[in-house]
C-alpha cells in the first residue's frame, strides 16, 4: 500500500515509514486505537517513537497550545441579518468562523477576524486560498453525487 501525509500532517517522517508501521501494529495488536499507537510507539525502538513528545512537561505544554487553537478555530460570531421577504422584515442569524490562521510576512502563525483579514491584501488571499482548498476537498469527496453536479459547476467557475 501506498501513503501520503494530508496537508495537516506531522511530517516527521516519511508517510510511507509511518503508515507501514501503523499497518504493523494494527496488526500485532489486532485493533489501532491512539492509545494502542502511543504505546507501541513509546518503545525506543519503534519507528515511529520520534513522533511524539516524551518530555512531559514539554508534553504538557505542547498540549495546551493544541487547546488553544482548537479554541481559535472553534469560536465562532452570530451575526444577525435582515431580510424583506413578502413585505415584512425577517432576520436570521448566521454564524461565521470567528478567527482565521494566517501567516505574517514575518512567517509567524496568527489568527485574525475576517474583518483584519479583509484589510491586509496578503491575509484576505490566504483566507481565500484556504476556504477554495477546503471546497475542493469537499468537492472530490462527494464528486460521485450527481445531484450535486450544479454545485460543482459553480466551484469550477469560481475557482
Amino acid at each position: 500500500m501506498k501513503y501520503k501525509w494530508t496537508r495537516n500532517a506531522m511530517g516527521k517522517l516519511e508517510a510511507q515509514v509511518v503508515g507501514e508501521e501503523l499497518e504493523t501494529i494494527q496488526k500485532k495488536r489486532g485493533v489501532l486505537t491512539p492509545e494502542v499507537v502511543v504505546k507501541e510507539a513509546s518503545k525506543k525502538t519503534s519507528k515511529i517513537h520520534g513522533c511524539f513528545e516524551w518530555d512531559d512537561s514539554a508534553a504538557a505544554k505542547e498540549h495546551r497550545l493544541n487547546q488553544a487553537r482548537y479554541m481559535l478555530r472553534s469560536i465562532e460570531v452570530v451575526v444577525e441579518t435582515t431580510s424583506s421577504v413578502s413585505g415584512g422584515d425577517a432576520s436570521k442569524d448566521i454564524e461565521i468562523r470567528a478567527f482565521h490562521n494566517v501567516e505574517t510576512a514575518a512567517n509567524e502563525k496568527v489568527y485574525v477576524t475576517l474583518t483584519q483579514a479583509k484589510e491586509n491584501d496578503n491575509y484576505w488571499n490566504q483566507v481565500k486560498e484556504k476556504a477554495l482548498s477546503e471546497i475542493k476537498s469537499w468537492q472530490a469527496k462527494y464528486s460521485s453525487i450527481e445531484e450535486f453536479e450544479v454545485i460543482f459547476s459553480a466551484i469550477e467557475q469560481v475557482a
